[in-house]
């Protein structure tokens, strides 16, 4: 009885973490992706915010200037 106890139990403890540690890390990665788009999102955001602000006036007062 005790040799089925021995074999079962270092099994027992190799199974248990990829159970867990799987599912983690796939939750990580998807994580991981969602925080890329998000700061990909931000950085487009600010891009534009800073193209805005760098064109002080815009097209039809540049042309009511020039006629």
């Amino acid at each position: 009885m005790s040799d089925s106890i021995e074999s079962f139990y270092p099994r027992g403890i190799t199974i248990a973490p990829r159970t867990v540690v799987n599912p983690a890390k796939l939750f990580f990665q998807y994580q991981a992706s969602i925080l890329r788009i998000w700061a990909t999102n931000c950085e487009l955001a600010a891009h534009m915010l800073d193209r805005r602000l760098e064109t002080p006036r815009s097209a039809p007062e540049q042309h009511r200037e020039a006629a």
